[in-house]
């Protein structure tokens, strides 16, 4: 109110991605590679995750998924500030390259772990780490097998969160439900193409247990009401000759009614 001006943080190292909380009373961020926590009224910090090899960290997107598929954060608040979902990225198994730069004014050499085609790509994994416990859950998946994640999105009462997957291919999609106390990962909807996907849009809805999201229908893009627990469709929202390229708001009465706007 009065416009001052606190610092929290005073450290060496970075703090990188700073999200706050959407009651304001928690800043997350990743530093040193792990997942930290400072409490804005305090300034009391706790680190969440408790380090692992040289070459992983974690609340961090792999490079793939900055570079190519848009997703900069790797940690998402749950509703209320009481967990956070993040990813485990583990790049010792990519191979190096070199990178030729000018910094300073001098000539550096910097080895970057770059995942070419057809190489070995970052191991990723979720998981959703307890802020009273210190504690990660991690997802478990009917079966395991390599799947790019993305669009991490919590549903408004916290008590699960959705996340898309690609198989390496990008011929495969799905949307999964996560059970935010066991991790255990349900695909409620999939498709296939016989060319490849991208990860879409998806937003759940406030006042019921349903989303939408944008899919493709005779080659353009449009927007579908789904259910939140099964993910059968209920209704489709837009059609003809043009595309959805986003949701920017949703009227809950009319949601709540079947329709968005």
């Amino acid at each position: 109110e009065d416009g001052k001006i606190t610092r929290l943080t005073e450290t060496n190292e970075p703090e990188i991605d700073p999200q706050i909380c959407d009651t304001g009373t928690q800043v997350a961020y990743v530093r040193g590679g792990d997942l930290h926590v400072v409490y804005v009224a305090t300034r009391k910090e706790t680190r969440l995750t408790q380090g692992g090899p040289a070459g992983t960290t974690r609340g961090l997107s792999d490079f793939l998924a900055q570079e190519e598929m848009d997703e900069p954060s790797g940690f998402f608040w749950a509703p209320g500030c009481g967990s956070i979902v993040y990813v485990e990225v583990d790049e010792t198994a990519v191979e190096e390259a070199p990178v030729l730069g000018y910094r300073g004014g001098r000539a550096d050499l910097m080895m970057q772990r770059y995942p070419v085609p057809g190489a070995k790509n970052p191991k990723v994994r979720a998981g959703i780490v307890d802020l009273k416990t210190k504690k990660t859950t991690w997802l478990k998946w009917p079966k395991e097998e390599e799947r790019y994640l993305g669009r991490f999105r919590w549903a408004p009462d916290g008590k699960a969160f959705y996340v898309q997957t690609l198989d390496r291919a990008q011929k495969r999609r799905g949307i999964s439900r996560v059970d935010a106390a066991t991790g255990e990962a349900k695909e409620i909807v999939t498709e296939t193409s016989p060319s490849w996907f991208e990860f879409t849009e998806m937003r759940p809805l406030e006042r019921s247990p349903r989303f939408l999201w944008t899919h493709n229908v005779g080659g353009h893009w449009h927007l579908e009401l789904r259910d939140g627990v099964t993910g059968a469709a209920i209704k489709t929202l837009t059609s003809g000759d043009w595309d959805v390229h986003g949701v920017t708001q949703v009227a809950p009465e009319r949601a709540a009614g079947q329709e968005a706007g």
